[in-house]
C-alpha cells in the first residue's frame, strides 16, 4: 500500500509542466540540481536555468562545513573540480544578467580553464563575478591566477557591478580601467597588485560606492586622493603587511581599519559620519594629532570606534582647551588596551555636546 502511494505521488509530480519542475530546480545547489535531473527521462530533458551560478568545493563531495579543507587540496581534487564545473557549464543554461561566484583553491595552471568560464560568464552581461582561490599556492608551486582583464574589451559594453578577487593578481591597462566604469563594488583580498594600478581603477571607477581591501601589498602605501570619486564605504584590513594610509575622499561615509598600522592622515572628508579604527599595534604618532585631524577635516563625524595603544606622553596636557571639539559626534567607543590618559577623555566630552551614547571597554592583559 505504502509502494502505491509513492508510485502516485511520483505520478503526480511528473505531470507537472516542465516550467514548474525547472522552477523547482533552481532552490537546489547546481551539483543536486545536476543529479536530480538523472531521475527519470522527463527531468533529464528539463532545461536548468541559472543566473545566479556559485562553483564551490560541494561540487566534490566536500561538506559545505569543511572548507578548512580547502588548504590541503590534492592536485587530482583540483582536476575534479575542474572537470564538474566544465560539465556544470555544458549542462545549464544561463540567464542574463549573470553573478558568478567560484570557490576553489586554483592558481595559474589552471587559467585556460578559469578564462574559459570568465569569457562565459562575460558574455551572459556578467554583473557580479567573484574568484575566490584562497590557499591556491600553498602547494606544486603554482602562482596567483592572473585576472584576465582582456576579456573586458570582448563584450560592446560593460555590465560588471560587483567584482571580487582572492589571491590573484590584478594588472588593468588604461584601456581595460575605462570598462571599469560600471562597478558599485569591489573587494580584492591578498591581490597582486601596483598602487598606480589601483590609482588607474579608482580614476576610472567613479561610479564605485564600496572598496575592501584585505592584506593586499599596496597597503603599505595606500594613497587615496579623489575628489569625483563617489566612494561612500572604505573597508581596509592588514593582518599581514603595516600600512601607511593617506585619504582625501569628500564623499566618504564610512571608513573601518583592522590591523596595524603606521601612519594614516585624513584631509577633506567632509561627509565622513564614522570611523572605526582598531590597531593591534602601538600607534606611535599619538591619539592627540590622530583626533586633531579628525577634527580639522571630519567635521560631520557621529560615529567613533577605537581600539588600539596610544603612548601615554603623546597624549593632551591637562588644559581641555587643547583638546579637538566634535560638533556632531553622537556615539563614542573605546576599548583602552593600555592607560590611555583619561584626563583627555573627559575634556573630549565637554568638547562634544550632541554626544548621547558611551561605551568604554578594557582589554586585560597578563
Amino acid at each position: 500500500m505504502s509502494q502505491g502511494k509513492r508510485t502516485d505521488v511520483d505520478d503526480h509530480i511528473s505531470k507537472l509542466p516542465g516550467e514548474l519542475l525547472s522552477h523547482i530546480l533552481t532552490f537546489l545547489n547546481v551539483k543536486k540540481a545536476i543529479g536530480t535531473k538523472l531521475v527519470s527521462r522527463k527531468w533529464r530533458d528539463l532545461s536548468l536555468y541559472r543566473s545566479v551560478l556559485v562553483l564551490d568545493y560541494t561540487l566534490i563531495n566536500i561538506g559545505v562545513h569543511d572548507d578548512h579543507l580547502l588548504d590541503s587540496m590534492s592536485l587530482p581534487q583540483k582536476y575534479q573540480f575542474v572537470e564538474q564545473v566544465n560539465r556544470v557549464f555544458n549542462t545549464i543554461k544561463l540567464h542574463k544578467p549573470l553573478a558568478l561566484t567560484i570557490w576553489f583553491p586554483l592558481g595559474r595552471m589552471f587559467s585556460s580553464y578559469i578564462d574559459n568560464w570568465v569569457s562565459l560568464a562575460i558574455k551572459m552581461e556578467c554583473e557580479k563575478i567573484d574568484l575566490e582561490f584562497k590557499f591556491a599556492t600553498l602547494d606544486y608551486d603554482d602562482e596567483p591566477y592572473n585576472f584576465p582583464c582582456h576579456l573586458l574589451l570582448s563584450s560592446k559594453n560593460s555590465h560588471l557591478k560587483r567584482l571580487s578577487l582572492c589571491e590573484c593578481q590584478f594588472n588593468p591597462t588604461p584601456e581595460i580601467a575605462e570598462r571599469l566604469v560600471t562597478l558599485k563594488s569591489i573587494t580584492l583580498v591578498m591581490v597582486l597588485m601596483e598602487a598606480n594600478e589601483l590609482d588607474l581603477i579608482l580614476s576610472s571607477s567613479l561610479s564605485l560606492e564600496s572598496l575592501e581591501l584585505i592584506d593586499c601589498e599596496v597597503l603599505t602605501s595606500l594613497r587615496i586622493c579623489h575628489q569625483d570619486l563617489g566612494l561612500k564605504d572604505l573597508a581596509v584590513t592588514a593582518m599581514l603587511v603595516e600600512a601607511n594610509i593617506e585619504l582625501s575622499i569628500p564623499n566618504l561615509e564610512i571608513f573601518s581599519f583592522f590591523g596595524s598600522l603606521e601612519d594614516i592622515t585624513f584631509s577633506r572628508m567632509n561627509q565622513l559620519k564614522s570611523i572605526e579604527l582598531n590597531m593591534d599595534r602601538t600607534y606611535q604618532k599619538g591619539l592627540c594629532q590622530l583626533f586633531d585631524e579628525l577634527s580639522g577635516n571630519a567635521p560631520c563625524l557621529e560615529a567613533l570606534f577605537l581600539s588600539c595603544d596610544f603612548p601615554q606622553y603623546l597624549c593632551y596636557p591637562h588644559n581641555k582647551n587643547h583638546t579637538p571639539k566634535f560638533d556632531n559626534l553622537t556615539h563614542l567607543e573605546l576599548t583602552a588596551k593600555e592607560d590611555y590618559g583619561w584626563n583627555m577623555f573627559t575634556h573630549m566630552l565637554y568638547k562634544s555636546p550632541q554626544l548621547k551614547g558611551l561605551v568604554i571597554d578594557k582589554v586585560c592583559r597578563e
